[in-house]
């Protein structure tokens, strides 16, 4: 009776540290597939970051370059309308006669 009782203690504790090596097992394995998960969550969301990133660059270089293009078209038609409103003759000056110019008793 006492090999038969120590065979079934014996068993039962073959069978539960087999079960606890199983359950383990399956845990682990749980486990390792969460953290697969999270990991592949964690890519994503620092793509994303990246991508918004850029988008943000980009977006300050196209604001920068709109801002620069407009400032050098400001100065140019402050510019441009500087040397329209003073050139108004050549260099040899006026060459028709102005109007209202007659001629006197004393020549021309």
């Amino acid at each position: 009776m006492a090999i038969t009782t120590a065979i079934v203690v014996g068993g039962a504790a073959v069978a539960g540290a087999g079960y606890s090596i199983y359950s383990s097992q399956q845990q682990s394995a749980a486990a390792k597939a969460e953290a697969e998960s999270q990991a592949g969550k964690q890519s994503a969301l620092e793509r994303e970051l990246k991508q918004r990133q850029q988008k943000e660059e980009s977006e300050a270089a196209s604001i920068s370059a709109r801002d620069a293009a407009k400032r050098r078209q400001q100065q140019l038609a402050a510019g441009a309308s500087g040397r329209k409103e003073t050139i108004l003759t050549g260099p040899l000056g006026l060459e028709t006669e102005a109007p209202g110019a007659k001629k006197t008793l004393l020549g021309q």
